[in-house]
């Protein structure tokens, strides 16, 4: 077994370059800053928790929040991308 899906299993976080400019099928840091929100993490621990800027975070969580209004409202989902871009 890969090495690097070995330690993610385990919750290690490995910064390839994927992972760190965000690029390829790695865990983004929007997934990781979205499970640590919906754990009750706030966004300035969730920044430093991963090394990420805080201005990416909340930027990050403020269209996560966007999506999910929408979600909520019954928007359809070529509506939610088209506003969501």
């Amino acid at each position: 077994m890969n090495r690097l899906v070995t330690y993610s299993k385990q919750g290690v976080f490995i910064p390839t370059r994927g992972r760190v400019r965000d690029i390829g099928p790695g865990v983004s840091h929007k997934s990781q800053a979205m499970h640590l929100y919906l754990k009750g993490f706030t966004p300035t621990e969730i920044a430093r928790m991963t090394n990420h800027d805080p201005h990416n975070v909340d930027r990050y969580l403020r269209d996560f929040e966007q999506v999910y209004d929408m979600v909520r409202d019954g928007a359809s989902l070529n509506k939610i991308c088209f506003l969501s871009r």
